[in-house]
């Protein structure tokens, strides 16, 4: 089941609150370590102590854009806050996201481990196979749930075919044991 951001908050503070780690609550969540960290203190209110704090150190300017932007402050939140001309708050913002999937891909690399050869020829294959829009993907996940469920459901009607040749059989004994037949 995919969880909206708000679910997935609600999830991390739940586990947060049941003792789990850090790196507990990235793996049932799968929520980044730094996301985990931005939500437990939201909850806190230590996020707009330590937002005040970054503004007022002597940092960079683009650096504090930067986190502004990590907060989930808009581009027009950032330039006046800041007082930026609006191409250095894109340019910045431009950044933001690359280093932010930067980030994704690093927090795949390690989720996968030594599954990464596995998952690179999956990502091969699918693109061979021209498979690789959201919705295509959506699909074939779609796809290889009902294919577990028919295997379920084949597996369960075997059983129901062996169960009733038993009777069958046993019938088949009884029937002969009446005709006298051995």
């Amino acid at each position: 089941m995919i969880l909206n951001r708000e679910e997935k908050e609600r999830l991390v503070l739940k586990l947060a609150n049941e003792g789990k780690s850090t790196r507990e609550i990235a793996q049932v969540a799968h929520v980044s370590l730094k996301d985990i960290g931005i939500i437990t203190r939201k909850s806190t209110g230590d996020d707009k102590k330590q937002h005040d704090e970054i503004l007022t150190k002597k940092l960079s300017l683009d650096s504090k854009c930067l986190h502004m932007f990590k907060e989930g402050n808009n581009n027009v939140d950032v330039a006046i806050t800041l007082d930026m001309p609006a191409d250095d708050v894109m340019a910045n913002y431009l950044d933001y996201q690359r280093l932010q999937k930067l980030d994704d891909f690093i927090q795949l690399y390690r989720d996968l481990g030594n599954d990464l050869p596995l998952f690179i020829l999956l990502y091969k294959r699918m693109k061979l196979e021209d498979l690789l829009t959201k919705k295509e993907i959506l699909n074939l996940i779609r796809i290889e749930s009902d294919l577990k469920e028919l295997a379920y459901k084949i597996d369960k009607e075997c059983q129901e075919i062996g169960r009733l040749n038993l009777i069958k059989l046993q019938l088949i004994d009884h029937i002969n044991a009446l005709r006298g037949i051995s």
